[in-house]
């Protein structure tokens, strides 16, 4: 798992996105499990953190190729945006 974007929103939670590959990512840096599905090669991702570093969420995105998150931003509305390719 390679984290590569990072933005903190209005209530200091901490967004982030990346790529990881395989079925083995664990995105709970607590002592939880978070896994998400894996489909093929890389796929993109965007954790969720409290402003205490606890897991929230993780999404994943992906097809049959390889998909990389490379940056994020979030909005006063609650929106993450996320680029990649």
């Amino acid at each position: 798992m390679d984290r590569l974007g990072i933005d903190v929103d209005a209530s200091g939670n901490v967004f982030t996105t990346g790529y990881y590959t395989g079925s083995v990512a664990d995105f709970d840096p607590g002592s939880g499990v978070a896994g998400l599905p894996h489909v093929n090669g890389e796929d993109i991702f965007v954790l969720k953190l409290t402003t205490a570093g606890n897991f929230v969420w993780a999404k994943s995105m992906g097809g049959d190729g390889n998909e990389n998150g490379k940056s994020l931003k979030t909005d006063n509305a609650g929106n993450v945006y996320t680029t990649g390719f």
